[in-house]
């Protein structure tokens, strides 16, 4: 029988190519998302993760891995947000995610299941990290880490949590904003992508591909449990 995966955001850049690999290897995908889903699901609203999870379940059974990819930044500085901004970056990022989760381990719990969680988180979380642009973004992603950190010692017995924190990582939605931080500075692509590589250690970018290869090793891998795993080619810290 093969292994069920629900992962949040696997129509585009880090999740699509997630989905990819593991599809690959054998694992059985659910993409949940708005736009090219295996189930419609806009994280913008909470109150409708139930009865997505609950049409999963029914017409497929239990998940034994969610792969809590989905989310979004903002742009402007924190004076420059709108409340309703805050609200739905929160929504998307964090919470609907949390309510995701709180369904899914009631199903392990209730099927005595061991299911495996992981978290793709972000350097912005990560105190000293002197690249993080946006103080809303990065307290949900700060959220992101505290959650892996606590679900673990919570339900050690139904689920493994580990994190996976990002730097910056080449998809086609990052070079989208580069593209538009080319256009704002007058930069060319290449001294945007050389300022980029020149705050990692290893001078270099991340590749989505990378990624992927690092989920697929952490869903092998049965005592990583509670790790915080970095993967951003060095992101300087502090």
């Amino acid at each position: 029988m093969e292994s069920k995966v629900i992962i949040t955001g696997a129509s585009s850049g880090i999740g699509k190519s997630i989905y990819e690999i593991l599809t690959k290897n054998g694992y059985k995908c659910y993409g949940f998302q708005r736009t090219n889903a295996d189930y419609y699901l806009d994280l913008s609203y909470p109150d409708t993760v139930l009865n997505v999870y609950s049409q999963f379940e029914c017409a497929h059974g239990i998940a034994e891995t969610v792969i809590i990819n989905a989310g979004y930044s903002l742009d402007g500085t924190l004076i420059d947000l709108k409340l309703t901004e805050m609200v739905n970056i929160f929504n998307v990022n964090i919470i609907s995610h949390i309510e995701l989760i709180k369904h899914i381990i009631n199903s392990w719990k209730k099927y005595n299941v061991k299911g495996n969680i992981i978290l793709i988180g972000s350097q912005a979380a990560l105190p000293g990290y002197k690249n993080a642009s946006n103080v809303v973004y990065s307290a949900t992603k700060a959220a992101i880490y505290s959650l892996m950190e606590t679900l673990s010692k919570e339900y050690p017995e139904h689920a493994r949590v580990n994190c996976i924190s990002l730097g910056d990582v080449i998809t086609e939605g990052e070079l989208r904003l580069i593209k538009d931080k080319c256009i704002l500075n007058g930069t060319s692509l290449d001294m945007e992508l050389d300022k980029l590589k020149n705050d990692n250690l290893m001078s270099r970018l991340v590749t989505k591909e990378e990624i992927s290869q690092l989920v697929l090793f952490v869903m092998s891998y049965q005592s990583l449990h509670a790790a915080n795993i970095n993967a951003s080619a060095g992101s300087y810290i502090g």
